[in-house]
């Protein structure tokens, strides 16, 4: 069978604190919240998830804009949106009094107008 419990991943996990893990194995494909298990045929697929992961952790820390996080996973906007749903990952990161704020500029701007 195909061990995927290895121990020594685990202790160079505790020590170096690594933002994301990399294991490879004939295993099928599996991203976890820090370890990805990657099959051995998909090695060329390393690069794109490595971009993936900090896309998703830069726009969830707000960091960057869901804009740039689309660039930076290689994908255009739509589909990284759709990808970020697909992982239960909130396509707005607006608080509630963020849309509130919002709302109240527009209403002033409206009574201006008139």
């Amino acid at each position: 069978g195909i061990n995927l419990r290895a121990k020594s991943l685990q202790v160079y996990i505790d020590k170096f604190n690594p933002a994301i893990a990399v294991r490879t194995s004939p295993a099928d494909y599996h991203a976890g919240e820090r370890v990805v298990d990657l099959p051995l045929y998909a090695l060329s697929l390393l690069p794109g998830e490595i971009n993936r992961y900090f896309a998703i952790k830069y726009y969830t820390q707000s960091k960057i804009t869901i804009g740039k996080a689309a660039e930076l996973a290689g994908m255009d906007k739509v589909n990284f949106e759709i990808y970020l749903s697909k992982n239960k990952i909130p396509i707005s990161l607006l608080s509630y009094d963020d849309i509130q704020n919002d709302l109240q500029k527009i209403s002033t701007l409206k009574k201006i107008k008139q």
